[in-house]
Formats: structure tokens, sequence, C-alpha cells
């Protein structure tokens, strides 16, 4: 049996400014589902999935950059990092002692939208989702989860100076 737990509100954000360079963002991740069969599990945010802030230098073609749930940042040369981002971090509680805990990540739409943006505003869209896809719940029936993940540019286009938001899903299943 499956239970779906209400949305839980996060403040992680993607934030776009113009300098010198073409674009500065900086990305946040914004609700946050947790999935799971049992109805006692408590997931507390101890960290945001943050992108940063970046500059765009040339958005002819799409580029990418990588939050690892190590904390690792990989980016293309053209995503020019003002200030690092970092991966997300949950404390996770309520699952049985010393359980294999199965663990998926997604996003339903895929794209990063900024609510205050223009109507000729670019997005970014967020795939490969990076966590341990399985994890052992301790003594108490915790963890901590980390999660990381890729952020591209459209590749056409410009971005206003604006926050970024998405939302993603973490299913938890034992």
């Amino acid at each position: 049996m499956s239970k779906s737990l209400p949305p839980i509100p996060l403040k992680s954000c993607l934030y776009v400014k113009k300098q010198a360079f073409r674009h500065i963002a900086f990305i946040c991740m914004l609700p946050l589902t947790l999935l799971s069969t049992a109805h006692s599990e408590a997931i507390i945010e101890q960290a945001v999935l943050d992108f940063g802030t970046i500059a765009i230098k040339d958005n002819s073609a799409a580029h990418t950059l990588r939050i690892r749930y190590t904390g690792q940042i990989i980016n293309d040369p053209e995503i020019i990092i003002i200030v690092p981002g970092t991966p997300a971090e949950y404390y996770v509680s309520g699952f049985p002692v010393s359980t294999l805990l199965s663990i998926s990540v997604t996003s339903p739409s895929g794209v990063v939208t900024s609510p205050s943006a223009g109507p000729s505003n670019e997005n970014f869209t967020i795939s490969n989702f990076d966590y341990l896809p399985s994890v052992t719940s301790d003594v108490n029936g915790e963890f901590t989860l980390y999660v990381g993940a890729t952020l591209s540019t459209s590749g056409s286009g410009i971005y206003e100076n604006s926050f970024y938001v998405t939302t993603m899903n973490i299913n938890i299943s034992y």
C-alpha cells in the first residue's frame, strides 16, 4: 500500500541577474512531496537544492550546471559560477529500523520557471537527479538524504533578472 503525503514547502532558488556577463542566475527548488508506505515518516529540510548564482556568457546552445549529491559542481565553460550551489539535504525519520529503503527523485514538469519574469523570458530545465537510490535506515529508523541535479539552459533567448523555481518529488519505499 502506498500513501502520498502533502507537498512540503521548501526554500531553494535560482537567481538570474544581467551583469557584465550575459546573465547571473540563482536557482531554487520549492515544494517537495514525500511518498512512502507508512504514515509516521517525517522529513526535515536541512539545506535546499541551490544552483547558486551564475552568469551565462552565451545561450546560443544549451549548457549545463550539475550539482552532485556529494557537493561536486560540474559546469560548462559558458556558465560562470559567481556563488557556488549546494545539494539538498533532508533528515528523514520514522522508518523501520535497519531497513533497506528505495529512493527515487523526479520533477513533475522538468521545467524551472520564474514566477515574476516576463512572458519572453527563457526557462531552465532540471534533470538527472543525483542521489543514492537505496539507503539503509539506522538503529533509530533515520537517515540523511542528499539530492543534486543537472540544470540546463534553453540554448536560445535571454534570462531576466529573477528567481527561478520548480518542484520535485521524493519517493521512498520499502
